[in-house]
């Protein structure tokens, strides 16, 4: 989908970032980021989307691999990927703004999985995860992408009993 290379494996840089995609909702940490000379790729407030997590990266996005990428339907960030040579998919179905029609993109993809509650992930990434080899590893947790933080190829963080066990 990309024409441009993402990572490899998402959310686990091999090499130093160029882009990065943040929350909109905090300027003084993207002003930051672009001081260390990272183009930022900011988030809008997603109105579909429930108002606590409406700028969550995690509940608009989903990379799947090097050239793999998904926003929710009708999202402004196609263009934004775009600008930069980034193809994105777009979700099946359009996000609202209660669970668990909100989570749409919240799975993540880690070695050689596609973790995430697979009853509310939109079926275009299941199809697409398949296509691309990856298996899916059904949690519990709706939120499985905003509770894990990805350390290693083999290692993550999560506070989510669940998910900790599916891992």
């Amino acid at each position: 989908m990309s024409k441009n290379q993402l990572l490899q494996f998402p959310g686990l840089p091999d090499s130093p970032a160029k882009l990065v995609v943040v929350s909109g909702e905090y300027p003084e940490f993207i002003r930051r980021l672009r001081e260390f000379n990272l183009e930022v790729l900011e988030t809008d407030f997603d109105d579909r989307l429930p108002k606590p997590v409406g700028f969550h990266p995690d509940m608009q996005i989903c990379p799947l691999d090097s050239e793999s990428l998904f926003v929710l339907r009708e999202s402004p960030l196609l263009q934004k990927f775009a600008v930069h040579d980034i193809i994105a998919g777009e979700t099946e179905k359009t996000p609202q703004p209660c669970y668990p029609h909100d989570v749409l993109c919240n799975g993540f993809a880690w070695n050689r999985f596609f973790v995430g509650n697979m009853a509310a992930i939109d079926g275009r990434l299941q199809k697409h995860a398949k296509r691309i080899g990856l298996r899916e590893l059904h949690v519990q947790q709706g939120y499985a992408a905003c509770s894990v933080a990805l350390v290693t190829k083999t290692a993550a963080i999560t506070s989510d009993q669940g998910i900790a066990g599916a891992l």
